[in-house]
């Protein structure tokens, strides 16, 4: 059902000029949007490596295009940062933004996706199919240890699904846990060199899981989005791990220089590199 609350909002506070141009802005994003869905595909060019999506219906093509907004700074230094002989890990790898585009440096065999959610898992394969004949997918959480853990979030045409909690809501599902340095210990992936980590506020499960594959001095980098603790998801984020801070510090306890690529109002990208020389 249409809602009239943010329309309205938005002329109160900020006009009726500001309306307008919001309203052209939306309808301008959602031809274009209409304009992929007719095509099937989307190509998407960052760091002069270029990917193909595609596209069923306008809510994918926008998806698409607001992940690769609001990701665009890590992307584009983790692709020029990216060497042909790197195994790159994909951790909370969504529908395979990332992945896609990695695979088309390192080749698809040298790609490790990790996504618990299993609709995202269809839409991911799909899309690394597309760009690559080969690739692995683990449908599956990385965290400190093996087990089931329940997952919240978002559902629907924009669905976001990821939030550890204890007691979630209707959308909630269980899904498979595992630790990361078991799988690369009894031989299923191989050992990463670069990672990028996206968990909703999990990622310090992740570094607890992994560390031991973190720390070897193959690993050179490792970019991570990280959540504050008093984010607005309604989920008690310090039982997932969220302390950016606690983060950053146990990234240098193993061996990296950090620094901040950008911070969007409670989510801080960072990369973390292990010196060389």
């Amino acid at each position: 059902m249409l809602s009239w609350d943010r329309p309205v909002e938005i002329y109160r506070n900020e006009g009726v000029v500001t309306l307008g141009a919001k309203t052209a802005r939306l309808l301008g994003h959602r031809a274009i949007d209409t304009y992929w869905a007719g095509r099937e595909s989307r190509p998407v060019t960052v760091a002069g490596v270029t990917a193909t999506f595609p596209i069923e219906g306008w809510a994918e093509s926008y998806r698409l295009r607001r992940s690769l907004s609001l990701e665009r700074p890590m992307l584009s230094d983790l692709l020029a940062s990216l060497r042909p002989d790197d195994v790159f890990y994909d951790v909370g790898a969504h529908v395979g933004l990332y992945s896609c585009l990695a695979a088309n440096v390192v080749g698809g065999d040298r790609v490790v996706a990790f996504e618990p959610d299993p609709k995202n898992v269809e839409t991911l394969c799909r899309n690394l199919s597309h760009n690559t004949s080969e690739a692995n997918v683990l449908d599956c959480a990385l965290a400190s240890g093996a087990g089931r853990i329940l997952l919240d979030g978002m559902d629907g045409p924009f669905r976001s699904r990821g939030s550890i909690v204890s007691d979630g809501g209707p959308d909630a599902i269980v899904v498979e846990q595992r630790a990361g340095d078991g799988l690369v210990a009894r031989g299923e992936i191989p050992p990463p060199t670069v990672l990028k980590i996206d968990v909703e506020g999990a990622e310090g499960l992740v570094l607890e899981g992994l560390s031991r594959s973190i720390a070897d001095e193959r690993c050179r980098l490792v970019y991570c989005e990280l959540h504050h603790q008093n984010d607005d998801r309604g989920t008690p984020t310090e039982a997932r791990g969220a302390d950016p801070n606690g983060t950053i510090s146990r990234l240098r306890s193993l061996g990296f220089e950090t620094e901040v690529l950008d911070d969007r109002n409670g989510e801080v990208l960072v990369k973390a590199r292990r010196p060389t020389g």
